[in-house]
């Protein structure tokens, strides 16, 4: 209120464009971070997946009680035709 109890709004002027462009970036972030949990939620389920579900192999599992170096490769059997 001024001197003469004029009580009018005074405002500046406002950049329409400036306030689409800030609503545009508002939404663009909501849809960025949206985004971004979803892929955080699908990798976390992933990774616990993958570490409840993981089996140890037979030769894997007597390979750690035995403390023992992995076996050396052992050439194939021959071929046998029972003719």
């Amino acid at each position: 209120m001024d001197v003469d109890r004029d009580e009018r709004l005074e405002a500046d002027g406002v950049d329409l464009a400036e306030v689409a462009r800030r609503l545009r970036d508002e939404h663009v972030e909501d849809v960025e971070e949206l985004l971004v949990r979803r892929l955080h939620d699908l990798l976390v389920v992933d990774a616990v997946r993958q570490s409840v579900l993981r089996v140890a192999r037979p030769d894997e599992l007597q390979r750690q009680q035995a403390h023992l170096p992995p076996p050396s490769p052992q050439p194939p059997p021959p071929l046998s035709f029972p003719f």
